[in-house]
């Protein structure tokens, strides 16, 4: 897991964060986003927008004799706060 944290007085754009697959190697490969700690951006509206930002990655590996390292998943996503 990889966790973003948005600087004191900041929030991240969750609309502007566009996740790249660089590799994937093994059977299956997926990930999962998820914002946390989020804030009120303009008072009394209810707009809110993320602090933080979990990433998990999960990667099958492929059947048979395979070197370990040769597994994985390997994710690029930029954040614009």
């Amino acid at each position: 897991m990889s966790k973003v944290t948005a600087p004191e007085g900041y929030v991240i754009n969750k609309e502007n964060v566009k996740v790249e697959v660089l590799t994937e190697r093994g059977s299956e490969n997926s990930y999962e986003m998820e914002w946390l700690d989020k804030v009120e951006i303009i008072p009394h509206t209810g707009i809110e927008l993320p602090k933080a930002l979990n990433v998990r990655a999960f990667a099958r590996r492929l059947k048979g004799h395979q070197d370990i390292s040769s597994q994985g998943i390997l994710l690029n996503y930029p954040v614009n706060l």
